[in-house]
């Protein structure tokens, strides 16, 4: 499996390529409508670090916005790019009342990732301080925090955005269920 990970400046990008596969990396500034993504099984959508929030500069992730709407391949957005899914798919962003950073604790509430993963509660790392507030169209929620929304998957297309940073958790089955859940063997 190939992976092309669009680096958003994550802080996390040495992780990042630690855990996906065959991963390439591409600075989102070099992203274009035109770019051949046909080599790849999978995108991945960073998250950012000390970079403009898509709530309040929309124009700034077009591009990727329009990449997500518009590709066949199965994507995974993680903080900011969960953000940017978000956006893409009709969904609202909300400032949360302060930055959220260190391990928390989601509560899943779909019960086939409570089966897949054996337990109700994990363990995660986060760091951000844009939520959602509003599900996009046709996104179904997996899990939440004290912060909201955590997890949503689209209802049919392989898509998945996640609030938090499983690159970084000692959580590790949660990455296994993420790309078990957008390229199914």
């Amino acid at each position: 499996m190939k992976t092309l990970i669009i680096n958003n400046h994550t802080q996390h990008l040495e992780q990042l390529v630690l855990v996906f596969p065959n991963a390439t990396v591409l600075e989102k500034e070099k992203l274009q409508y035109t770019t051949d993504l046909s080599n790849y099984d999978l995108l991945v959508f960073s998250g950012g670090s000390n970079v403009p929030t898509v709530l309040r500069h929309l124009e700034e992730y077009r591009t990727e916005i329009e990449v997500i709407k518009n590709t066949t391949i199965p994507v995974i957005g993680i903080c900011l790019g969960a953000e940017i899914i978000t956006k893409a798919f009709g969904g609202e962003l909300k400032e949360l009342t302060s930055e959220h950073r260190g391990i928390i604790e989601l509560e899943i509430i779909n019960s086939d990732l409570q089966k897949k993963l054996g337990v109700k509660n994990i363990k995660v790392t986060e760091g951000h301080h844009i939520g959602i507030k509003t599900m996009p169209l046709d996104f179904i929620s997996y899990a939440k925090s004290e912060h909201g929304i955590e997890i949503i998957k689209h209802k049919s297309k392989p898509i998945i955005a996640i609030q938090f940073h499983p690159e970084v958790s000692e959580n590790k089955n949660i990455i296994e269920w993420l790309l078990k859940e957008v390229i199914p063997l």
